[in-house]
């Protein structure tokens, strides 16, 4: 049996964070609700200090967390130095976290004190910049931020001036930032993952529902192939969702319109990107999923269903016709603290 956690959305009805478990065969138990960690979106968490860091999206605060056991403790919640955060990122030795404000287009770089709170004022920096889409790029929104695999760069992926930034670091300063990547217009980029072994890196692009492989040069990206997030031929409205990539020649993906999550192979040596399977997600608008060894559990936003699916040897998925619902259902993370 694994335990799982579950972020909602307030507006839907969600009123926390809710615990629910997961069994082999992919059924879910009855979710209960453990936290009034309210509107967490996304979080991430530290091991070296058993910390995890929750945005809430709404009020434009962090909340710093200790589990011990079913009890939640929240030991701080400060301000993320913008409107409606939607991303935070730790780096790899754990001692500085980054955050992106979606609504008001900028980021906040902490350094972390030996307790792993973060330690105030933060960094900020404010974007400018705005794209063709009326009323989704009339201004700049930061939906991503990414530490690079040496930890010399800070990445901020931004939706609304279609451009991936680039910002040199000195412990926890911003450098001068600079393009590393300018997205089609009106693409809309929304998440970047960089492998941490080779020097390539996967961008999904929420407005064109398009993967980008870019290779990584300097700190630099650069397109090597795209491919659409959706099937052939299928016509609709569509936004791009979440992404990760588990293993160097696969990655997964979500759909919300189509309302799938897609497997695409990633073939390094070729540069290459291969659309390999669409599944059905199991209810509306799949915000997060969360993989956990041969399983994936999906969380739909617009319904609050959150359902269960199970992985092949090549990858491929199945849904075990299993799930539970959680009002405003938007963010899935491990007990272990495995964030994705």
């Amino acid at each position: 049996m694994t335990e799982l956690w579950i972020g909602t959305y307030a507006k839907p009805g969600g009123r926390g964070l809710y615990r629910l478990s997961l069994s082999g065969d992919g059924a879910l138990g009855s979710p209960d609700c453990v936290a009034q960690a309210r509107n967490s979106s996304f979080g991430a968490y530290s091991a070296r200090h058993g910390l995890h860091y929750l945005v809430d999206e709404c009020d434009s605060r962090l909340g710093v967390w200790r589990r011990d056991g079913d009890r939640w403790e929240r030991a701080v919640s400060i301000a993320t130095g913008g409107e409606e955060p939607c991303y935070v990122v730790l780096d790899d030795p754990g001692s500085r976290l980054a955050v992106a404000n979606y609504k008001s287009g900028s980021l906040a770089l902490f350094a972390l004190g030996e307790d792993g709170l973060p330690i105030e004022p933060p960094a900020r920096f404010q974007d400018s910049g705005t794209g063709p889409v009326k009323g989704r790029q009339d201004g700049p929104h930061v939906h991503c931020v990414r530490f690079g695999p040496d930890g010399r760069f800070l990445y901020a992926v931004d939706l609304g001036a279609d451009h991936v930034l680039r910002f040199p670091l000195d412990g926890a300063r911003l450098g001068e930032p600079e393009i590393a990547y300018r997205a089609p217009p009106g693409s809309g980029p929304r998440h970047l993952l960089l492998h941490p072994a080779h020097p390539f890196a996967l961008l999904i692009s929420e407005l064109a529902s398009t993967l980008t492989l870019l290779a990584v040069t300097n700190g630099n990206l650069e397109a090597v192939d795209q491919c659409s997030t959706l099937p052939a031929g299928w016509r609709g409205e569509n936004l791009g969702g979440h992404l990760a990539w588990p293993r160097t020649d696969r990655a997964y993906l979500t759909n919300r319109g189509h309302d799938s999550v897609a497997l695409i192979e990633v073939d390094l040596d070729g540069g290459a990107l291969t659309p390999t399977q669409h599944v059905p997600s199991g209810g509306k608008s799949p915000r997060h999923f969360r993989l956990l060894g041969r399983q994936m559990v999906v969380a739909h936003d617009k319904d609050g269903v959150v359902a269960s699916f199970s992985l092949a040897d090549d990858g491929r998925l199945s849904a075990t016709g299993r799930s539970a619902t959680i009002p405003g259902s938007c963010y899935v993370f491990a007990a272990d603290g495995a964030n994705g």
